[in-house]
């Protein structure tokens, strides 16, 4: 095989741009410079960008945990109150019962001592009924009637003199 040869002077180029059919060879055009810094300026940009993105959900993960803990406390605190105002609710009923049981039992001791009252009262009233002597019959000296006034304010009789005879 053999190498290829030369083209003939005056045939075109084949490898030579469009725009230079004629001219020998020429440094290749310049790298577009500006294109690179603006690609890179983007690189840049998206790099940072991806940088303050996982920031952001790391600040939005932390929030998230101090949210679900803050709810959580919420949560023990509402159960706490509620626990607090059932206890508070059965005490307030256990006071009332408390204070129910007392006026019963106020009642019923005031009643008691009505009965043991009209109890007394009764024996009492037998009682004299038994020291105050028959209206028909004659007084005993040992027994006063319970009814009587005062000696001071009871006319006195003379008693007929009783004679004694002595054998």
């Amino acid at each position: 095989m053999s190498a290829p040869s030369e083209p003939p002077p005056g045939t075109p180029d084949p490898y030579a741009s469009p725009a230079d059919p004629g001219q020998p060879d020429k440094p290749s055009r310049k790298p577009p410079w500006a294109w690179i810094a603006v690609c890179g300026v983007l690189v840049v940009a998206l790099v940072g960008l991806g940088i303050w993105a996982l920031s952001l959900n790391s600040d939005l993960d932390q929030q998230r945990d101090a949210t679900a803990q803050a709810q959580q406390e919420a949560d023990a605190a509402n159960q706490q109150a509620d626990d607090l105002s059932s206890q508070l609710d059965d005490l307030a009923q256990s006071a009332s019962d408390a204070g129910d049981q007392i006026a019963q039992a106020g009642d019923d001791a005031k009643d008691s001592f009505q009965n043991a009252l009209a109890d007394l009262k009764s024996k009492l009233s037998g009682l004299a009924d038994q020291i105050r002597p028959p209206a028909g019959g004659s007084e005993t000296p040992d027994a006063p009637d319970a009814t009587a006034t005062p000696a001071a304010e009871v006319p006195t009789e003379a008693a007929p003199p009783v004679e004694t005879a002595t054998p």
